[in-house]
């Protein structure tokens, strides 16, 4: 069970005894942006994005009044936890991209809701026909579990993660800015009838 990105740049602070490490974030930089589904989505497009204007952001957030009323909060929430330096309205991120690892009570917390949300969302755009334009996609196989397929599975799921590294890492080095967020997620497990009641 992973969020994988990427590995901690050098000089990174090392975390102390109380505060230990998560992922490439030390473990309150990790609760901070697993707090909760809005906490995610504003911290990570702050983090992802390379948009450098704290105006900018909130414009942005605007039409989700419930979301613009907290951007200020997260913002000071992550410069106090050292994600980011404020200066007027420019904003630095200290690490770009994130990762969580696999700390089970931070996957628990907002996991499977992003998981439900994303999945809406596809969904939503699909009916309306712009999934296409937006290049978004859900889709799931239902594989037998036995251990030959099962490791054929996992090898594949372990190629699809080796790609997706190499293109954050791409994106990073190449300083790239965006508009928004995209999630990209996988899941292999094998399912049991105590999941379904």
């Amino acid at each position: 069970m992973e969020q994988t990105v990427i590995d901690p740049k050098p000089g990174t602070r090392q975390p102390s005894a109380v505060n230990q490490a998560v992922g490439n974030l030390l473990a309150s930089q990790a609760n901070l942006v697993t707090e909760d589904l809005a906490s995610f989505l504003v911290a990570h497009h702050i983090l992802i994005t390379g948009i450098e204007s704290i105006a900018a952001i909130k414009t942005y957030f605007e039409r989700v009044p419930e979301i613009h009323e907290v951007v200020d909060e997260i913002l000071g929430q992550m410069e106090a936890a050292e994600l980011i330096s404020v200066s007027g309205d420019k904003i630095k991120a200290k690490q770009r991209f994130v990762d969580i690892g696999g700390n089970v009570e931070n996957l628990q917390r907002f996991l499977p809701r992003v998981f439900k949300l994303s999945t809406e969302r596809v969904l939503s755009d699909a009916s309306e026909g712009s999934h296409k334009a937006k290049r978004e996609a859900v889709r799931y196989f239902a594989i037998p579990d036995d251990s030959e397929t099962s490791a054929e599975a996992q090898a594949l799921s372990l190629e699809f993660k080796t790609k997706m590294l190499i293109l954050v890492t791409k994106a990073e080095r190449e300083g790239r800015k965006a508009g928004g967020v995209r999630l990209v997620g996988i899941f292999n497990c094998a399912l049991v009838p105590e999941d379904f009641v």
